[in-house]
């Protein structure tokens, strides 16, 4: 049975005596509400849960209010904090787009090629605490409220959902669909820190059991300027290939390193041992492209585990390496409590140029012979399918 929220008490309590919960909340809302357009930078962080590292990456961002968009209410055009000259996404209300200067390609995303009950359109700052907002005020779900130790400049607020699904925000609160890949603990928490002297949000932060996030935003200049003035095709620049998702011919019937041989590399594993493709000495060797928080490729875990004992020693060896820029502490902790059972290396940009051709899609097997020539690729994983398809081409492979 759903549990009762005492919500309304909680926002009663008052704020330095002088101003209820409710009030604060209600004020910060209206402030957010009426931000037309804001440029901010924005400090992302993002770790895995039980780890203490982070990862972080500085943007530079311009969010408009959007109301004119379905999907989240908002658009906004991003750029490197370090770059602020190489736009590297766009949303317009129609399309999402990201541009790889290095290669000098787009990618557009008009949402037509796939069918999802939302678009997964990360909100930008003010976008996201908006919802929050607004959730937490209307919301009659099961949920609880703490107001913890305030810092010198900011109010600091729990937001805690215990809800059946977990609760994310994309321009309006969404139930999330289990994940077969991955189950989960539903519940969703989210830290708001609110300003002092302006009533608007500094910072949130996102905990889910697979993930957690945290986006401060700094220096804004707040302006009225419309959403209308974005077009995501006026910032292709000229010369650059453009593709559009789910467009025929993005993914090779083959993959171009089908029966040629591995490139050569040479990495270190979580606890900072060497180790390199010519150290390999197994009949196959299973190259497992990763992601912490990977939900297909913690699927694959229990099964990459038991590959090595469905055959004869010496017969197949499983290596993983990881796409997504997590530092050795972190990989250790998720060999840790994931109980890996092969080795686990850190990635670098030349094996995800040689392998992926740059990409950081994943999970990716690639399979290798005695003679370390590419026999398989195979992208995705799910337990009835590539996994058949793993074990039977390391079979192959063996000859039996």
């Amino acid at each position: 049975m759903k549990t009762t929220c005492l919500f309304t008490a909680l926002l009663l309590a008052v704020v330095g005596c002088t101003e209820s919960r409710e009030s604060l909340l209600e004020k910060t809302l209206a402030n957010v509400e009426n931000i037309k357009s804001a440029t901010y930078y924005e400090r992302a962080r993002s770790w895995a849960p039980g780890d203490t590292l982070y990862q972080e990456f500085m943007r530079y961002q311009k969010e408009y209010d959007n109301p004119a968009d379905t999907t989240i209410g908002a658009s906004f055009l991003t750029w490197h904090a370090a770059d602020t000259t190489a736009l590297y996404s766009c949303y317009d209300g129609r399309v999402l787009m990201y541009l790889d200067h290095e290669n000098r390609r787009v990618s557009l995303d008009d949402f037509t090629s796939r069918s999802l009950p939302f678009r997964p359109v990360s909100a930008p700052f003010f976008n996201y605490t908006r919802s929050i907002l607004r959730y937490l005020l209307t919301t009659t779900d099961s949920i609880d409220v703490q107001w913890l130790d305030d810092s010198p400049d900011s109010h600091h607020l729990r937001l805690t959902i215990h809800e059946d699904r977990q609760i994310e925000f994309f321009g309006h609160a969404q139930r999330m669909p289990e994940n077969p890949f991955m189950p989960l603990d539903p519940t969703s928490r989210y830290d708001l820190w609110i300003g002092k002297s302006d009533y608007l949000p500094r910072k949130v932060k996102r905990q889910m059991a697979h993930d957690i996030s945290e986006d401060s935003c700094m220096l804004v200049q707040l302006s009225g300027e419309e959403a209308s003035a974005i077009h995501a095709e006026t910032y292709i620049p000229s010369g650059y290939e453009v593709h559009y998702r789910g467009e025929q011919g993005l993914v090779p019937s083959t993959h171009p390193l089908l029966g040629k041989p591995a490139p050569a590399w040479s990495l270190t594993d979580a606890w900072g041992k060497p180790y390199s493709l010519s150290d390999t000495e197994s009949r196959v060797v299973v190259m497992n492209f990763t992601g912490i928080g990977c939900g297909p490729c913690y699927a694959a875990i229990p099964f990459l585990n038991a590959l090595p004992g469905r055959f004869s020693p010496g017969d197949c060896e499983v290596v993983s390496v990881e796409c997504w820029g997590h530092k050795p502490h972190s990989l250790r902790v998720y060999a840790d409590k994931n109980k890996l059972k092969y080795r686990f290396l850190v990635g670098s940009d030349a094996i995800i140029q040689d392998y992926l051709g740059g990409k950081r899609g994943v999970p990716v097997f690639v399979i290798l012979d005695d003679r370390r020539i590419v026999r398989k690729v195979l992208i995705g994983y799910n337990p009835d399918s590539q996994g058949r398809d793993i074990l039977q081409a390391v079979s192959e492979v063996l000859g039996k």
